[in-house]
């Protein structure tokens, strides 16, 4: 069977990751996989993975002129590629991409199976502040949700939200949450457990540094950056890579798995020498790119409000937000607790050393990096909304994202009692262990089930 994906260029984020890693299922499973993008994605090469590269009259992948272009030539480069062939479905990863489709879809009979990991108008309102611009893009995407066959969601909450609109029929709505992500070195190790009669021993199981040689000191302090005024400038979201990505998501055998969590010390100590920080430090990890939705801002003002000098922030990412995430930092007096790694291709390389990984959110659904962290075996502290709640369950690991002073407080009792760490990680490696399964092997019985 033959199916095909729609991606305009290569982003960093949760959405190419989740790409990647339904990608290799399929071709796993026998599929021909063919995308429609602007450019060469750095998938995993495959001799059933087909590209379709269309050159636009652009130079950068943003901005109105960029995307005009896209609402012109991507339908009518969809249509030729379905008419030519016939492919089973149309999967994509957004509600603007499901719109693309519809033209081609209508004329060659394909149905379209869209994925989405939040309600789509629900996010803009957040992050658009032009009426005009939010009210055209809810408008988008709802007829992009319309004009699917199947809308996979990774909630039921979510699932609700989407079938109490008019015109969104139940049945073509269907939840499959999003499933955890592994380290490359679990896995790695996990294999040779299975395929060797030696047991893997402990020390090549813990470390995730050992191969990045070029990580001698973990990105610069929030302070120098700071003082230099390093600006972040433009946002490289059309990272493209030479050679193949591949994306881990697969179980591990519970022996690697033990083993892996038992190195957590090595982990953290290599840390805290490549930070020239403390070991006995609280390493914060938080990891995406810096924007309004991320909500960084927030964290460091309750970085400000603890009463233990232990936490420490370690942000993955970079973004347009980053000058005001250094003011807020100085004015609050944090600079010297805060380290900026900058982009990173693999940031579980240093969050897996880390004492929590928190999503700092307004609004994101299920974010991919939080997943990543539960499968290093991270603790995870995540706002306490109704979709993080569905995922995580348990209060131990939700905060009010509406009191400052409430979430320092529980960070100095993180620093000061050890149990309470403890018992954070012990219901964090709970909900790792119900969201181990194989995703891209669900996506392809949903596709098999729901399309026959």
């Amino acid at each position: 069977m033959k199916v095909i994906t729609i991606i305009t260029h290569q982003v960093r984020g949760g959405i190419f990751k989740r790409l990647s890693i339904l990608v290799e299922a399929l071709l796993e499973n026998g599929y021909e996989v063919h995308y429609l993008s602007a450019q060469p994605l750095a998938l995993k090469k495959h001799e059933k993975l087909v590209p379709h590269v269309v050159h636009l009259p652009v130079k950068l992948f943003e901005g109105v002129w960029f995307w005009l272009c896209v609402s012109i030539v991507f339908p009518i480069a969809l249509l030729r590629i379905l008419i030519a062939e016939k492919f089973t479905a149309v999967l994509v990863f957004s509600a603007f991409y499901s719109l693309l489709a519809k033209l081609g879809c209508f004329f060659s009979r394909t149905p379209i199976v869209l994925f989405l990991r939040s309600v789509p108008w629900e996010l803009r309102s957040i992050t658009y502040r032009s009426v005009f611009l939010r009210g055209l893009g809810n408008l988008v995407d709802f007829f992009g949700v319309l004009s699917a066959r199947k809308v996979v969601v990774v909630s039921e909450l979510i699932r609700k939200r989407l079938i109490d609109e008019p015109f969104i029929k139940a049945e073509r709505v269907v939840t499959l949450p999003n499933a955890i992500v592994y380290p490359k070195a679990l896995i790695e190790n996990s294999r040779k457990n299975a395929s060797s009669s030696k047991p893997i021993s402990k020390t090549n199981n813990v470390d995730t540094f050992g191969k990045n040689g070029d990580l001698a000191d973990i990105g610069v302090s929030a302070r120098e950056a700071f003082e230099q005024q390093i600006s972040p400038g433009p946002v490289k979201r059309d990272a493209r890579a030479a050679s193949g990505y591949s994306v881990w998501q697969e179980r591990v055998d519970d022996k690697s798995w033990k083993l892996w969590l038992g190195g957590f010390s090595n982990r953290k100590r290599e840390l805290a020498r490549r930070c020239h920080l403390p070991e006995k430090s609280i390493f914060l990890a938080v990891s995406g790119e810096l924007n309004v939705q991320k909500n960084i801002d927030y964290i460091i003002r309750v970085l400000g409000a603890t009463a233990s000098e232990k936490p420490v922030l370690i942000i993955c990412g970079d973004g347009d937000q980053k000058p005001k995430i250094l003011a807020i930092a100085a004015g609050y007096g944090q600079l010297d607790r805060i380290i900026l790694t900058g982009w990173l291709e693999d940031p579980i390389d240093i969050i897996a050393g880390c004492d929590v990984f928190i999503v700092t959110s307004r609004y994101e659904g299920t974010s991919n990096a939080m997943l990543e962290a539960l499968g290093a075996g991270v603790p995870i502290l995540a706002p306490d909304t109704p979709e993080m709640r569905e995922i995580l369950i348990y209060d131990e690991l939700l905060y009010d994202a509406k009191h400052v002073g409430n979430f320092a407080e529980l960070l100095d009792s993180i620093a000061g009692r050890k149990y309470k760490l403890e018992r954070i990680k012990e219901l964090s490696h709970e909900r790792a262990k119900a969201l181990s399964f194989q995703w891209g092997d669900k996506v392809i019985d949903l596709i098999e089930k729901e399309l026959s």
